[in-house]
This record gives C-alpha cells, sequence and structure tokens, in this order.
C-alpha cells in the first residue's frame, strides 16, 4: 500500500463517520422528497369545490395521495371487457374520494398490482386534471388523478 492510499483511507474515516452520525440523527431514514398528502390536504390544495370553469391551481401538479382502495370501485377492461374507461376510487375514513384514471397503452400491470394488494392502505402518485361536474342543478369543478405506470402505487 503506498503513502498515498493510506493518506486518502485516513481523510474518508471522518467523512464516513459524520455521514453515519447523521443517518443515525435522522433515524435511519431518508425524508421523503414528495410526502404524501390526505384527500383533505388535496381538497385545500386545490381549493375546492370551486365553480365549473374554473381554473384550478393544481390542475397538472404531479402529488403523492394517501388513502385507500375502495374494492368495490375498480373498473378494468380485464374484468369487464366493455368498460370504457379504466380507473379505481380512492377514498379516506371521512368520506372523501378520488378517482384514479389508469391511462397508458398496457393498463394489465396496474390492475394486476391492485388485485395482489396486501393492504387497502395505499399511496398513487400521478397528475391531477380538473373538470366540470353538473350536479343537481349547479355545477363544481372536480379532480382525478391519472397514473400511466404500476410504479405508481405503493402499498402501506
Amino acid at each position: 500500500m503506498s503513502r498515498l492510499d493510506s493518506k486518502y483511507n485516513l481523510m474518508c474515516i471522518p467523512l464516513l463517520l459524520a455521514l453515519w452520525i447523521l443517518a443515525c440523527a435522522m433515524g435511519g431514514r431518508v425524508p421523503a422528497f414528495d410526502p404524501a398528502i390526505s384527500l383533505a390536504e388535496l381538497e385545500t390544495l386545490c381549493r375546492l369545490p370551486a365553480p365549473c370553469g374554473a381554473p384550478l391551481e393544481c390542475a397538472g401538479r404531479t402529488v403523492t395521495i394517501r388513502g385507500y382502495v375502495d374494492s368495490r370501485n375498480i373498473f378494468n377492461k380485464q374484468i369487464s371487457p366493455r368498460t370504457p374507461y379504466e380507473k379505481f376510487r380512492l377514498v379516506d375514513k371521512k368520506g372523501r374520494a378520488i378517482e384514479v384514471w389508469a391511462q397508458s397503452a398496457d393498463t394489465k400491470p396496474i390492475f394486476d398490482k391492485l388485485a395482489g394488494r396486501p393492504s387497502d392502505d395505499i399511496r398513487v402518485t400521478g397528475r391531477l386534471e380538473s373538470f366540470d361536474m353538473p350536479i343537481t342543478g349547479r355545477c363544481v369543478r372536480g379532480i382525478k388523478m391519472v397514473i400511466d405506470h404500476a410504479s405508481q402505487i405503493q402499498f402501506q
């Protein structure tokens, strides 16, 4: 071993020690870059309810939402070939919900992942889109999430 190699190794020890102490101080966890938000926080972020035609600041943004899979509201062409859309519903314990639309050339991996889910506790990362919803004589602006790949779904 040359002198340069041993000098280099000795310089690395304090750096590695500092990184180890920092990792221990953080509890061994890396902070999330984009933390998951609740459906209530999503309503606040998007300023819902909003009138029809109103632009929503959140439209087009990519967010991660936490909630639960509504197992009675999973629609895909594998189960129902005549279904004109492929989507599932994400809900919370307070009755709030958002539809998650699968829009890719091959949605089978998305719905296979949902079918094999270990729990209904889920995190979904996707792009928000807004749309008008006529409701009993009035109209409000709604949002939905669009995903393209099964990797955008994580279970807790």
